[in-house]
């Protein structure tokens, strides 16, 4: 028997995931990590199906929660999805247009290489306001970039920010 790993459990001897565990006073956590730093969530229920200790206030169970979360137990991914910068997002976006005509492809490359070259590519789109975007494309046409290029940054970076919000990223 030598080799074989014991799993955790709680009072009704259910085995506990990866960042579950009990506390003392019978309540349950969750731990994740966002950026190296420990978040926490609680819970008096494990499952939904849990009843809920006589005298506490009715709330979603920890597995609920964490689903909530979107935590992946397996990815090391941010689980809010918030510290993804401008960029990472573009090239999201752009991930999700499949069968296009060589000419857009051509166009999404150009955005991309040209975001490349700015700091507002590398701004966490949590941080981004509508004004900053406004004031990034009037930037852009104060360096001498010309409308149209003006207007096809704006077409992607208009969409691809609909899309986080979409996702509920934002």
């Amino acid at each position: 028997m030598a080799g074989k790993a014991k799993s955790r459990r709680d009072s009704k001897h259910r085995v506990l995931r990866r960042g579950e565990s009990i506390r003392a006073d019978g309540k349950y956590q969750f731990k994740y990590h966002v950026n190296g730093r420990p978040h926490f969530v609680y819970s008096w229920r494990l499952e939904p199906t849990d009843t809920l200790p006589v005298g506490k206030k009715p709330c979603l169970s920890l597995r609920e929660l964490e689903k909530q979360i979107g935590y992946d137990l397996d990815s090391l991914s941010d689980p809010l999805g918030k510290n993804i910068t401008v960029g990472e997002l573009v090239e999201r976006y752009l991930a999700t247009k499949t069968a296009v005509k060589p000419n857009t492809l051509t166009n999404y490359k150009f955005v991309q290489n040209l975001l490349r070259g700015e700091t507002f590519n590398d701004k966490k789109i949590s941080q981004v306001k509508t004004s900053d975007a406004k004031l990034f494309l009037i930037k852009l046409q104060q360096d001498g970039r010309h409308y149209s290029t003006v207007k096809t940054v704006r077409g992607v970076l208009r969409p691809a920010f609909q899309m986080a919000v979409d996702d509920d990223v934002l």
